[in-house]
């Protein structure tokens, strides 16, 4: 399965380079892109969607995830 979020503050390569490397490393991602020009994150995912664990990912990484309900 697939989601897009949004991902507050970030304004470099660098932003979106740490911000996917932290939801890479969550179980149920499968993989993901994220483009500091749009400030979006593609997520392709297996099972449930992790919401709560991206949330936590992206904090750590110093921003914020906008995540919709579907």
């Amino acid at each position: 399965m697939k989601k897009v979020i949004d991902i507050e503050g970030m304004h470099c390569l660098r932003c979106a380079d740490r911000v996917k490397e932290d939801i890479s490393e969550i179980a149920n991602v499968k993989n993901v892109k994220v483009s500091f020009k749009t400030k979006k994150a593609t997520i392709n995912y297996r099972g449930e969607f992790p919401r709560e664990q991206i949330e936590s990912a992206v904090a750590n990484s110093g921003y914020k995830a906008v995540i919709g309900d579907e």
